[in-house]
């Protein structure tokens, strides 16, 4: 239950946001990360950022649909 509030939570705060990324994205990626319990990230300066923070058996990097460089970190 808690964790719909977080995402009920999250979808108004993004509302509200100026972001970049779509709305669809970003609470697909929450949603994600929720389930997973991994930090997700679709740009390379992000993944850059998570693989330095991230041990190497944790860290995994993909190409998004969109061509850019998309990674996960295992929490």
């Amino acid at each position: 239950m808690m964790k719909y509030w977080i995402v009920f939570t999250l979808l108004l705060l993004s509302g509200c946001s100026s972001g970049s990324q779509p709305l669809s994205d970003y609470v697909a990626r929450e949603v994600l990360e929720n389930l997973t319990g991994s930090e997700i990230r679709y740009n390379g300066a992000a993944c850059a950022n998570i693989k330095n923070q991230c041990p190497s058996s944790d860290y995994s990097e993909w190409l998004h649909t969109n061509g850019e460089v998309a990674c996960s970190c295992t929490k």
